[in-house]
């Protein structure tokens, strides 16, 4: 990873991280789901309004670590004006990316959590709110996931 990429990881990580965006309840959510890590206690509620199959609005709550929640305020970012399909193939794309495959695809500010695969035990942090996005398009439910630390 070259030292540009490294500094905007951690530049755009610690601001979503410190200031998340979109974080909070939803009052008007037609999905909602939580992931959780029972092994270190992170856990991200995504809450979305979907309108025509379009989503229209994201927030969310976390509770844990930095990454998880800079995860999250960057999904909530990306998802509004996507269908829900282009949602779940962003959703493997993030899977992916921290995997180590080399997406050509420019993820503009999620380019960030391409980051993620030089520490492998944070790879279960960043994914832990797509987790939620999936469980919420599902049709809401607990998304427990072992960490991988």
């Amino acid at each position: 990873m070259s030292l540009e990429a490294k500094a905007l990881y951690q530049d755009v990580i610690v601001d979503h991280g410190k200031r998340p965006h979109n974080h909070g309840a939803l009052a008007e959510a037609t999905h909602e789901a939580t992931a959780h890590n029972p092994l270190c206690g992170d856990r991200v509620t995504l809450r979305l309004r979907v309108e025509a199959d379009r989503i229209a609005e994201a927030k969310f709550e976390a509770r844990g670590c930095m990454i998880a929640t800079a995860s999250g305020s960057l999904l909530t970012e990306a998802l509004p004006g996507r269908s829900i399909e282009e949602a779940l193939r962003l959703a493997d794309t993030i899977d992916e990316v921290v995997s180590g495959a080399e997406l050509p695809a420019d993820l503009g500010d999620l380019e960030a959590l391409r980051g993620a695969r030089e520490f492998p035990g944070r790879k279960a942090c960043v994914t832990l709110a797509w987790q939620a996005l999936r469980a919420a398009i599902k049709g809401g439910s607990d998304a427990t996931r072992p960490s991988r630390r």
